[in-house]
């Protein structure tokens, strides 16, 4: 009877093999969802140590000064306002400034020029000096005698020189005074060594040179406190034919 009893008991619960699969069905998904929930906690710690470093680090280290945006006004190293003046005169002969940035340094700029098929044409060289008293506009070839000078618009004093007998350095230049006292030096020397006088002509004449010399927009091109330097003799300063000098000097 106990037997029958017992026999029965099993008759209504399900088979042994379909329990022991469900038991490992559950314990595969427990270790899934852990999986899962170990990968997320790491994940949220990884994106926690990172966002705490990079506060760290803003907080604790100095940062790095940006360059300000250059403003209209400001001065880049591609402008040039003497060369504003001289490029448009030189197109006019078809003849360019070599790119890319002149020579140049305080109260002073150097450009090589050359024609459109690129041969050589000489330099222009322009410079401002310290404002002397008075100005002697040099005799050449007549040491302590001052020429009386030719007067461009705005009360503007200037000389004109050339010498084309040496064809190794044929030169055109104007020395300039404004009424403020500025004084302005334009030199233009043609190509040495072409072994003639057409080949190593300056690039443009006096009397261009003197036009150039007396734009009231060069001497504010050099710039206020640009005018001692050249003065002084200064090495980097160009060679004139004809220096500048105070009266008397």
């Amino acid at each position: 009877m106990t037997a029958k009893l017992l026999d029965a008991v099993p008759a209504h619960e399900p088979p042994i093999g379909d329990a022991v699969e469900d038991i490992f069905r559950r314990a595969e998904a427990v270790r899934r969802r852990r999986i899962r929930a170990l990968l997320a906690a790491g994940a949220f710690a990884v994106v926690g140590i990172a966002a705490t470093g990079y506060a760290l680090t803003t907080l604790l280290l100095p940062t790095t000064a940006r360059p300000a945006p250059a403003t209209a006004g400001s001065m880049s190293a591609a402008t040039d306002r003497v060369l504003e003046v001289v490029r448009p005169v030189l197109r006019a002969s078809r003849l360019r400034v070599l790119a890319p940035e002149p020579a140049r340094g305080d109260s002073w700029r150097r450009y090589r020029v050359l024609t459109t098929n690129g041969r050589s044409r000489g330099v222009i060289e322009i410079s401002t000096y310290a404002t002397p008293k008075a100005l002697c506009f040099p005799v050449r070839g007549h040491p302590g005698v001052c020429a009386r000078p030719e007067l461009a618009a705005g009360g503007v004093a200037y000389a004109r020189y050339a010498d084309d007998r040496d064809i190794d350095w044929q030169v055109n230049e104007v020395i300039a005074r404004f009424p403020d006292g500025r004084v302005v030096a334009v030199q233009a020397t043609g190509e040495r060594g072409t072994g003639s006088a057409a080949g190593g002509r300056p690039a443009f004449s006096a009397q261009t040179a003197a036009r150039i010399a007396t734009d009231p927009r060069i001497a504010m091109g050099l710039g206020d406190g640009e005018n001692e330097r050249c003065a002084a003799a200064d090495s980097a300063c160009p060679v004139l034919m004809v220096p500048v000098k105070p009266a008397g000097g």
